[in-house]
């Protein structure tokens, strides 16, 4: 999957709800050590429509290694049929933020 130990997973969705529910699991369950929501402007096209969205981007920080749980959380959790799940692999980072998702995270 990646060389890297460490990962940004990306997901969006509609509601404030939704991305509260997914923040709150993957915190609770160790598999990521921080998740950062933005507000933002998605035009996509979606059953033959252009779609013109607000939605919620869900930078979730954790390690390679937990993608396949993560993935399997935001499935289980999301309101959307085909949710955004990707995994964009960190080519560089700092020692001290590598241990602490390290710290935040379940062990692999």
């Amino acid at each position: 999957m990646s060389d890297s130990p460490y990962c940004i997973v990306i997901t969006t969705t509609d509601s404030p709800e939704n991305a509260e529910k997914l923040t709150e699991a993957l915190l609770e369950e160790k598999l990521a050590a921080c998740v950062q929501q933005v507000q933002i402007q998605s035009r996509y096209r979606w059953q033959n429509k252009c779609v013109d969205a607000k939605e919620i981007k869900l930078e979730i920080k954790s390690k390679s290694a937990l993608f396949d749980a993560i993935k399997a959380r935001i499935k289980q959790l999301h309101i959307y049929e085909v949710p955004e799940i990707v995994m964009v692999p960190c080519i560089a980072i700092s020692e001290s933020y590598a241990a602490w998702i390290d710290q935040e995270t379940k062990s692999v």
